[in-house]
């Protein structure tokens, strides 16, 4: 998937890593958070340490393209 970041605001005293800068186009793959029962966005090629790793809350991002290869 290809999404556009919305809000770029509140980053936690906590996070370690990459963060997405408002405006900027990138490559994410939307998963199931397992542990908070929402979804997440993973942006490819960031880094981040514990506990957020390259997660994201979705309201944060917006996907404007989607693509599936076999």
């Amino acid at each position: 998937d290809y999404a556009v970041c919305v809000d770029d605001s509140n980053r936690p005293a906590r996070h370690v890593g990459d963060w997405p800068m408002q405006g900027q186009m990138y490559i994410v793959r939307a998963t199931e958070g397992r542990a908070e029962g929402t979804d997440l966005i993973h942006v490819l090629g960031f880094e981040g340490e514990a506990p957020y790793f390259n997660a994201f809350a979705p309201h944060r991002f917006e996907i404007i393209e989607r693509l599936w290869l076999n």
